[in-house]
């Protein structure tokens, strides 16, 4: 039923999505309506929402989810007339019948081709430019957000389901001043909500509100929890009620407040991500809600609304794993080699949106997915064609294993990542990602799927990946990505036992000179990333000595959360800005160092900026070299250097410096000053060690333990591995500290191909001026 629009429909469609986009009745915008009259019952694959389910508003991309989450799956539409109250971009249809107060969700029928243009017309629609004045009250009784306040009509613009039931609902609309909530949950009791550093009752700031079944009165009350029982009243009430109620199956209240009430057992919601614990039970007195109507979720309140607005037309390109079967293993990254359409090959075309595509079932497994462009460096010789074009529609290999071909570490810039608890890419309407080797982009990609199974379950199929929105309708500007961060080798060491230990990357201002336009990029997103110690993240701008106003960071960060995110103002980097990417770690629970690694276990330190216009600059990180690290250990001199060179043939080398030992007379004098094992030998002297990222982490912190030290005195004929075992952690993690923010580092300055923009040098982190503590709002009112 689907072909391509004549050019007045295909306006009056995109016209229409303006609105429908929204997730908004099409009749408060417009003076007409599409109709579907349907005189028997139609065969269809579909979802079915009762009237009165109060919580259809505000949800973003994520309307058709919601349908199959809480609706009923029907086989048929009922005969009668029904209004097209809702259709989101991917032609997810909202049918409302005004007579009963149902909806039904109908998602597009498998003859439909991607990204081509919904012909309501030829599905039966009818559009009638008479308003239907009298099914109008129906439709405003059933539209919860968009009812009437003591302020008028307020329409929230943010929305979350956070039940796994579907049967609590939080919407909210962040202002200057403070944020409104709206809670629509499926109970005739109570229903609590609390804002947590931690995610559990005890220091949360906490609203418990019921309805009074006998005389209809809303009770709102502000609370504070001290541990897993019933969380006393706050000595000041912050809650302002706005209004309440509860019908035959829900309980709805709506209440204001400041973003920061002064008050000590209220959290400041301003503060990064926020873990919002929610809960509720059948009765209005407040007792035990029961294990299963309780839980936590991760939310930013500040993020701006998202501004649904229509996308120019354009095409799919789904870059998915194929029934890939996730490995028993804990943890598995498993890399293919995609080419782009071939009608980007030859003409320029902007990728305008990304979004995850997630095999239902399968979020607990799949970590984070990254989508790396393919460029080979000019001194190697061949164009992409010639190295990749074999390797497109193979099933691919495990990344950074013997099994990955060596021509693949050429797919070295992230392009576009997410990972888990995260939403879609929002591009500003005037930039779009080229595509294509001869258009500034790349034609070739090198999809990374992480799956996380540490229970080690077997057969689970996944078809997971992303998909991008592609156009031919060029925009404005071409925008780029530059990651910022540490090296996750061996030598990104964190000490145990440790409430917060800082790991910096450094990106000095001789790279951006070299590789910004002197005016400057804007960042128009953001994406941190740590593995599970990770607490705080933060990009910080230095120019001219001083730093400037931080505009992307998060101090409660959480690795079960990480999603683009909008910078909390303008992020503009000039030419010769210094940029240092600060991941703060805590550790109190270990009792051995965590490295750098792949595994989920182990750490990563990195943000990503999404920018524009475009630079040759694609990614700028730092390590600390081996001399570096054993300084921080109040280590001066270890026995030998041969460890050091070693590091050299592997991916996790102390310097970037060219050197000429030959390897094999390297592990000869390794054998003698440290000792090797016959198994570690052996496997030091196959090819394939040279390529395994994790192996080789594992055999050097295993070398690195067996090193005698020299110097100082006190240490002397001790082995580092001695020194770790025996290190009072508490004290020795703060000298850590110290030492690494203070000393050389190994910095990395590179454009999209591994070729280097500036010669190699260690480098200290210069002294700056820090940004001024703000004065705190509460203490200036006082």
């Amino acid at each position: 039923h689907f072909y391509k629009r004549q050019q007045m429909l295909q306006f009056l469609i995109v016209s229409l999505s303006v609105c429908l986009s929204l997730s908004r009745p099409l009749l408060k915008e417009y003076p007409g309506y599409w109709q579907l009259v349907l005189p028997e019952s139609h065969p269809t694959s579909g979802y079915k929402i009762a009237a009165g389910s109060p919580f259809l508003g505000w949800v973003g991309s994520g309307l058709e989810h919601m349908f199959r989450t809480v609706g009923q799956p029907v086989d048929s539409l009922p005969e009668g007339e029904y209004l097209l109250e809702t259709l989101t971009e991917g032609g997810f249809q909202v049918l409302l019948n005004p007579l009963s107060g149902d909806r039904y969700g109908l998602p597009l029928p498998p003859s439909h081709l991607p990204g081509q243009v919904l012909d309501l017309q030829a599905l039966g629609y009818h559009y009638l430019w008479d308003s239907p004045e009298e099914t109008m009250d129906v439709i405003e009784e059933s539209w919860e957000l968009g009812s009437e306040d003591e302020g008028g009509e307020l329409s929230f613009s943010h929305h979350m389901v956070l039940d796994p039931s579907g049967k609590y609902h939080m919407s909210w609309i962040p202002r200057e001043e403070g944020i409104t909530f709206k809670l629509e949950v499926e109970t005739l009791g109570f229903v609590g909500l609390g804002f947590s550093d931690v995610g559990r009752m005890a220091g949360a700031d906490i609203v418990i509100a019921w309805v009074d079944d006998d005389d209809g009165e809303v009770h709102l009350t502000d609370r504070h929890g001290l541990g897993n029982f019933l969380p006393p009243l706050d000595n000041s009430q912050d809650l302002e009620l706005l209004k309440g109620y509860q019908n035959n199956s829900h309980t709805v209240v709506q209440f204001y407040r400041a973003w920061d009430t002064c008050d000590e057992d209220d959290l400041d919601l301003r503060r990064d991500t926020v873990k919002v614990i929610w809960s509720y039970y059948q009765e209005d007195s407040l007792q035990y809600h029961t294990f299963t109507q309780r839980g936590a979720q991760n939310v930013q309140l500040t993020e701006p609304p998202h501004q649904a607005v229509p996308l120019e037309p354009h095409q799919v390109w789904d870059v998915t794993e194929s029934n890939m079967t996730i490995p028993t293993v804990g943890t598995y990254y498993h890399c293919r080699i995609l080419k782009i359409p071939e009608v980007a090959v030859d003409t320029k075309h902007h990728i305008i949106d990304v979004q995850p595509k997630i095999t239902p079932g399968n979020e607990p497994y799949v970590h984070h997915l990254m989508l790396r462009e393919c460029k080979v460096p000019w001194s190697v010789g061949p164009t992409a064609a010639d190295v990749f074009e074999e390797y497109v529609g193979q099933p691919g290999s495990n990344c950074f294993s013997p099994e990955m071909p060596p021509m693949w570490g050429y797919c070295h810039t992230v392009y576009v990542s997410w990972a888990v608890g995260g939403r879609v890419l929002e591009l500003p309407q005037h930039v779009g990602f080229p595509m294509g080797d001869n258009f500034g982009g790349s034609t070739y990609y090198r999809i990374e799927v992480h799956y996380n199974n540490p229970e080690l379950y077997s057969g689970i199929e996944d078809n997971s990946g992303l998909r991008i929105l592609y156009t031919d309708n060029l925009r404005e500007m071409d925008a780029g990505v530059i990651r910022l961060g540490t090296e996750s080798s061996m030598l990104l060491m964190i000490p145990p036992m440790q409430e917060e230990f800082t790991a910096t990357g450094y990106c000095p201002s001789e790279c951006t000179s070299q590789s910004l336009p002197d005016d400057g990029i804007t960042v128009f997103s953001w994406f941190p990333h740590t593995h599970l110690a990770g607490r705080k993240l933060r990009v910080r701008q230095i120019r001219d000595g001083v730093e400037l106003p931080r505009t992307m960071e998060d101090n409660n960060f959480d690795a079960a959360f990480q999603a683009n995110r909008e910078p909390a103002s303008e992020a503009r980097i000039l030419a010769g800005d210094t940029l240092l990417t600060e991941c703060v770690y805590n550790t109190a629970g270990r009792t051995v160092p965590t490295h750098g690694g792949l595994s989920t276990q182990d750490e990563m330190c990195f943000a990503q900026l999404f920018y524009y216009p475009v630079a040759t600059l694609g990614s700028c990180h730092s390590g600390v070299t081996f001399p570096t690290l054993l300084k921080s250990l109040g280590i001066e001199k270890v026995v030998g250097d041969s460890f050091e060179q070693f590091m050299s043939f592997t991916y996790h080398k102390s310097d970037f410096a060219a050197h000429d030992w030959n390897r094999t007379e390297v592990i000869n004098d390794l054998a003698v000053e440290v000792g090797l094992t016959d198994d570690i030998l052996r496997t030091i002297s196959t090819e394939d060690f040279y390529r395994d990222w994790k192996l080789q982490g594992q055999v050097l912190i295993s070398l690195m333990k067996n090193l005698k030290i020299e110097l100082p005195k006190e240490l002397e004929n001790y082995t580092i591995g001695d020194l770790i075992e025996n290190a009072n952690w508490p004290v020795k993690g703060l000298d850590m500290s110290r030492v690494l923010a203070k000393e050389f580092q190994k910095t990395r300055c590179q454009g999209h191909t591994t070729q280097p923009l500036i010669e190699y040098e260690p480098l200290k982190i210069p002294e700056f001026f820090e940004l001024e503590k703000k004065e705190d709002f509460c203490d200036r009112r006082v």
